[in-house]
């Protein structure tokens, strides 16, 4: 499962347009991303973004895959972290003053048949039967100090599913590696 690494620069628009998206949305005018900039921008990926208060999760929202350039689905899902994440309310400015962004980039799919497959910080899961899927990041397992069946166990629970049904023939479990982008790593300037 190969996994194409972006430049320091593209992280850094990257965390600039999620930032711009979400004040925009805060002052109620229209976020317009930049279409131009370098062709990793312009990759049709994953994305996932998390947004943390004081270090506490505040909203997480993305796609498992898009169909849109990775600077326009950056902005989308950051609006959805900030104001749609069902188990948070919108987020105030005050807030998303003292926010901090993470965005992961998803490589593809890959479908897996054990625990014993997955690498712990490597390795984010999604688990899907019907129409309920699961998923949780690489990073997931880490903070949580989760093993490898605790991590998969864990996803079938995000996905509304007995752990018992692992091996259930219509339950498909699929991993996939993330590249992190972690607003503290850069100077980004903040709203």
């Amino acid at each position: 499962m190969a996994l194409a690494m972006l430049s320091q620069d593209e992280k850094r628009e990257l965390l600039h347009i999620a930032r711009g998206a979400i004040a925009c949305e805060l002052q109620r005018r229209v976020y317009q991303p930049p279409t131009t900039g370098t062709s990793g921008l312009h990759e049709v990926r994953g994305v996932f973004v998390t947004l943390r208060v004081d270090r506490e999760l505040r909203g997480c929202i993305g796609y498992i895959e898009s169909k849109k350039p990775l600077f326009h689905v950056v902005a989308e899902v950051a609006v959805k972290a900030a104001f749609d994440d069902p188990r948070f309310p919108p987020m105030t400015t005050e807030e998303f003053e003292n926010a901090t962004i993470e965005i992961s980039i998803l490589s593809p799919l890959e479908r897996i048949s054990s625990s014993n497959e997955i690498e712990i910080g490597t390795h984010g899961l999604v688990v899907a039967c019907g129409p309920r899927r699961g998923l949780l990041l690489p990073q997931v397992a880490i903070e949580h100090e989760l093993d490898r069946q605790e991590f998969l166990d864990a996803t079938f629970q995000k996905a509304g599913l007995a752990i018992s049904r692992q091996y259930s023939s219509d339950v498909e479990i699929y991993s996939f590696q993330a590249e992190v982008v972690h607003e503290n790593d850069f100077v980004v300037g903040k709203a």
